[in-house]
């Protein structure tokens, strides 16, 4: 069966793949756009607003299925997004601002590779990351491509005079030594995961996202910072070339990693995980929200901790996933850790709680690691045992200031902040308590297994 594909919120990609359809739709939406700004009948824009990339519902985007493709990646930035399919190609499309009205360009594929395959890809706050199955890393320091983005590869792009995406930077320096496979990005720090485990990172340490120390305490602090660059560790900020390897424990294999945008997160093949970074809001978990702890807390780690949460606890032997992580600054910042336990899974969150987007039942203005309640509550009959079981938690993403989780029924759950739509149940209000999405009828009838959340994005996928 054909896949099943459902974006809601900013960057919502054009939902068909036919050329024409998609290029009238946007000079209809062109021109509606014109006449309201021009004082026209807002009735006028009623078609153009089916273009929109701020939905508030889930829209069913066929674009891939439509090519017999199926997406096993997408990610978003401030006003951009990408997906990587399974044939290993990357594709991006931009947003385009037409006040009053906001118009998503159909996706274009990106550079082509003359061997191998796109493995992951990450959006920055403008920018795109990938790595190919020989390790390279690419930037693309912009998605923007000059007005609709073509729906046809490059190279016929070219041939027929449509403009084509902007070509990459492939990172070196550094990085020219590691074999990388997966790359994760806020709009200012990115960490790489290598084939033997190693975490590299670069961009802004001013919290000590990097890993690596921060300003004089980098030589205070436990842990050594091993520099491939040569660059040392006491830095505000390193170029991609000087990429340093954070100071993980000795033998530990990186197996997931995550950016808010002033901390960072990583799971470990043993199950355990590591924090650091901003730690304002106690987004890393390694902080109560007593009185007493955050007196005498520090508000950063700029070197990995471990984080020791409630699942080790009660002989239930958690092993951590997944994470996610997502937001940041003085208003946001929180992560969220998918734990296997002998009970079954949990989803613990952590961080600022204003916006809902820790799941706890209340708009919190901080709080440490806390169970997500309402998902560990779910339950189904498992036919095969014959008794009622836990649903499974298969994943979770983090918006800058919401939260989205899949589960082994298929249906999606959304909470946070609902600015633009990012939710997708159709309204504006936020909410701190985990919501199943149920429409359209479409969207309800389908069976989930991946979401991906962006700044004010959101996506969902089988």
């Amino acid at each position: 069966a054909p896949q099943s594909l459902w974006c809601w919120g900013r960057c919502v990609p054009s939902s068909t793949s036919s050329t024409d359809s998609s290029a009238a739709a946007t000079t209809t939406a062109g021109a509606a756009a014109t006449t309201l700004n021009n004082g026209g009948d807002v009735a006028d824009v009623a078609q153009a607003n089916n273009m929109r990339s701020r939905k508030r519902s889930p829209v069913d985007v066929r674009f891939w299925s439509e090519q017999g493709r199926g997406v096993i990646a997408m990610s978003f930035g401030v006003a951009h997004g990408a997906a990587l399919d399974d044939a290993g190609e990357l594709w991006a499309w931009n947003v385009e601002d037409r006040e009053p009205i906001k118009l998503a360009a159909a996706p274009s594929r990106w550079l082509g590779l003359a061997r191998g395959r796109y493995t992951s890809l990450a959006c920055s706050g403008n920018g795109l990351y990938a790595v190919t199955s020989s390790g390279a890393l690419l930037h693309w320091s912009s998605v923007a491509v000059p007005d609709a983005a073509p729906t046809r590869a490059c190279s016929t792009a070219a041939a027929s005079g449509t403009p084509a995406p902007p070509s990459p930077v492939r990172l070196g320096g550094a990085l020219a030594a590691v074999s990388a496979t997966a790359v994760a990005a806020s709009e200012s720090h990115v960490l790489v995961t290598a084939k033997d485990g190693a975490l590299f990172a670069f961009g802004a340490n001013e919290r000590g996202q990097l890993g690596i120390g921060i300003g004089s305490e980098g030589s205070q602090e436990g842990g050594t910072s091993d520099s491939v660059g040569g660059s040392g560790g006491c830095v505000e900020k390193l170029a991609a070339e000087e990429a340093a390897r954070v100071a993980l424990p000795a033998g530990a294999r990186v197996v997931g990693a995550a950016c808010g945008h002033g901390h960072s997160v990583a799971v470990l093949d043993d199950g355990s995980a590591f924090a650091w970074g901003d730690d304002r809001h106690l987004q890393l978990g390694l902080r109560d929200d007593s009185i007493k702890a955050l007196r005498r807390g520090a508000t950063h780690a700029s070197r990995p901790a471990a984080v020791s949460g409630p699942w080790l606890a009660d002989g239930r032997d958690g092993r951590v996933r997944a994470v996610a992580a997502g937001g940041g600054g003085t208003e946001g910042g929180h992560t969220a850790f998918l734990v296997e336990t002998t009970r079954g899974d949990e989803l613990y969150t952590c961080g600022y709680g204003r916006w809902g987007a820790l799941g706890a039942r209340a708009f919190s203005h901080i709080a440490g690691l806390r169970p997500v309640t309402t998902l560990a509550s779910l339950r189904e009959y498992d036919e095969a045992l014959g008794r009622v079981v836990p649903l499974r938690i298969l994943g979770v993403a983090c918006g800058d200031a919401h939260t989205a989780a899949v589960l082994s029924s298929g249906n999606v759950f959304t909470w946070g902040w609902n600015d633009g739509g990012q939710l997708g149940d159709g309204g504006k209000a936020a909410t701190h308590t985990p919501v199943m999405l149920k429409a359209p009828a479409e969207f309800r009838l389908s069976r989930f297994a991946h979401v991906a959340c962006g700044p004010a994005s959101t996506a969902a996928w089988s």
